[in-house]
């Protein structure tokens, strides 16, 4: 018996759905997302959903054998169905052929042929390997798979390779005859996108890097002429240029209404661009849409839009909607009604009779359907499938006990945060803010310098337990004595870094150099080579500076200070020394202190990180998740 009809619009922009009133019925079309009336006097009456094939499956899977499919709503959705599974089962293939790279980028094919493993091959090595190997790379299949999705994401476990395959894809999908414009982190324009575009390929490179106003518009108007002239080009720049100017009104009781926006840069917006390349878009602005630099983002124009992201879930399901968005606004139109379909959403109460909606995990029992959902529109590649030879970190917890000093000071501090946090007058910021400075009261003794409205700066001293397991690490590894070792320090906090790399060199006079957001990029480059040809034993490294376009697999050894509260951000660390490009052990220690946040912040980590193997690596993998 057919309960209700389901048909594509005549415009095919829409599902309608029809069916004689009946109250279950009703409801159950309703429970759908993105259920929406339309009445007599507008062509109803009906019920209509966007265009959309999990609407159509959701439908299905709602009615069964009660629904009826019209023929255009059938017809759009084999062929879609048959380019989805094309598009998933490339994502999943060992290799696969390419018809442009070949003749056009010999050298960028070659590469991608063979591989990370032959990275540090001798050209002998490399001739013999391409005459023996019965087929290519993982690489060769990633590329397709770039080539031919609409708006893919690059989401490949960090080091094994995006960069050259976005290149690689730019040529393979013929798209490379025009403007292409890369926005990635400032750290990243010249170390990583201008080193590989001017060794891979022949079109012209326009870096900005320079935070001169006039030698910027000197290289924007370039890039317009060249438009102009119809020549394929490239221009790099970081999202800082991607900015919108806002112009407000303020109302008599103080509130500001965003009235106008103005682009900082306008040749940016003018100009259609073959394809917009965001690297790290976790980064880039997206953890909010509604900041003037993401309605910017979002404002480009494109033929075609790629993400890049070794990190894109950051423990948190939601975040992969916003880079969908980016990628496909017409398709992933409203968080809320893919949060509904996917996700776990809770009230939570939070003092004064006040709730607010938290979204969560992926609903239990839909772990499968939502990666085969999404498997069309991102790739991704753990480093233990595509580099079995490639030895897995080794990962330890060193556990600090405070001194009495120490204690003392963290116990104060932690109890004014319980009263703050506890009487519900603190947002969501502030308390994230009071969490953070107990992080730095477990790292050391610090010193407290008053601010304005009764603010504080922690500036944190060597009286710390943290140094005490870090010298007994150092000796351990005979970096005291002089030993070969290569050692890593991280920190999420800029000024620890600055008190550890002062200890190293003063107190005990180890080889060891400093790199934070202070540090110029040329500084930052030669900090890298030097590093890499043994030139010093220790670098310390602010988390967040180090976390991207920076290798350091010189590194046996990867010591944390402290923790963010992004797993993500940890792991992109750890992979600048455990990369594909030697084959080595890499010891990654953990140090914590007893007692102090640290231990809550370790279980909270553990959820996030579970969440990351479901969503990206466990389901894709056809494997299921055991934690």
């Amino acid at each position: 018996m057919t309960l209700l009809t389901a048909e594509l619009s005549q415009d095919k922009n829409r599902i309608y759905v029809t069916f004689n009133f009946n109250l279950d019925t009703l409801n159950r079309v309703k429970s759908i997302p993105g259920a929406k009336f339309m009445p007599a006097e507008k062509g109803g009456p009906l019920w209509y959903f966007p265009k959309d094939l999990e609407i159509a499956r959701a439908l299905k899977r709602k009615f069964g054998k009660d629904l009826k499919t019209g023929p255009r709503l059938r017809d759009w959705g084999m062929k879609t169905i048959d380019q989805e599974r094309k598009i998933a089962k490339l994502a999943r293939q060992a290799h696969a052929d390419l018809e442009v790279l070949p003749d056009r980028l010999p050298d960028l094919f070659e590469s991608i042929y063979l591989g990370p493993k032959y990275r540090e091959a001798t050209d002998r090595q490399r001739r013999k390997a391409m005459r023996e190997l019965p087929h290519g790379s993982y690489q060769t299949a990633d590329v397709s798979f770039l080539a031919q999705a609409d708006n893919p994401l690059n989401g490949l476990h960090p080091g094994l390779g995006k960069t050259m395959e976005t290149i690689a894809a730019a040529f393979e999908g013929r798209w490379d005859e025009g403007p292409q414009l890369v926005v990635c982190p400032k750290t990243s324009i010249v170390t990583v996108w201008q080193k590989e575009l001017e060794t891979w390929q022949d079109h012209p490179v326009l870096v900005i890097n320079t935070d001169h106003p006039n030698e910027r518009m000197d290289i924007l108007e370039a890039a317009q002429i060249l438009y102009e002239e119809g020549e394929p080009f490239w221009l790099v720049i970081n999202p800082a240029m991607i900015r919108y100017k806002g112009t407000y009104d303020e109302d008599e009781d103080g509130t500001r209404t965003l009235v106008e926006t103005t682009p900082t840069h306008p040749v940016l917006f003018e100009i259609p661009w073959n394809c917009v390349y965001l690297d790290e878009i976790h980064k880039q602005g997206f953890r909010n849409l509604g900041t003037l630099t993401a309605r910017a983002l979002l404002d480009l124009k494109s033929d075609q839009r790629m993400a890049l992201s070794g990190t894109p879930v950051g423990g948190k399901p939601i975040n992969l909607w916003k880079i969908l968005h980016w990628l496909h606004p017409d398709k992933f139109t409203s968080q809320w009604r893919w949060a509904e379909q996917w996700l776990v959403i809770e009230d939570k109460y939070h003092g004064k009779g006040q709730t607010h909606k938290e979204i969560g995990d992926i609903k239990p029992g839909l772990e499968d359907e939502f990666y085969d959902a999404h498997a069309q529109y991102f790739l991704r590649r753990t480093k233990a499938e595509v580099a079995p030879w490639l030895p897995e970190k080794h990962w330890m917890d060193l556990w600090a006990e405070m001194g009495d000093a120490q204690r003392k000071q963290y116990k104060q501090f932690a109890l004014e945060a319980e009263v703050k946090i506890g009487d519900y007058s603190l947002s969501a910021t502030s308390i994230l803010a009071e969490y953070t400075r107990l992080k730095q009261f477990a790292v050391s003794l610090c010193d407290i310098e008053p601010l304005q409205e009764d603010k504080i700066r922690v500036i944190p001293t060597t009286t710390s337990c943290k140094l005490d397991v870090l010298e007994e690490l150092l000796d351990e590894l005979g970096v005291l004595e002089g030993s070969d070792a290569q050692v890593v320090i991280f920190s999420q906090f800029t000024q620890v870094c600055n008190m550890v790399h002062a200890w190293l060199t003063t107190t005990h006079k180890i080889q060891a150099e400093l790199l934070t957001g202070d540090t110029k990029t040329q500084d930052r480059n030669r900090l890298q080579d030097d590093f890499q040809a043994h030139k010093f034993k220790v670098l310390v490294m602010n988390v967040q500076t180090g976390g991207v376009s920076i290798t350091l697999d010189a590194a046996d050894t990867v010591v944390f200070m402290d923790e963010t509260w992004v797993p993500d951000d940890q792991e992109q660390a750890e992979d600048r020394c455990h990369r594909v490009s030697r084959e080595h052990q890499v010891n990654i220690y953990t140090i914590r202190t007893k007692g102090t946040i640290e231990e809550y912040i370790l279980t909270r980590l553990q959820g996030k990180a579970n969440i990351n193997k479901v969503i990206l690596d466990l389901r894709r993998q056809g494997l299921r998740a055991t934690g």
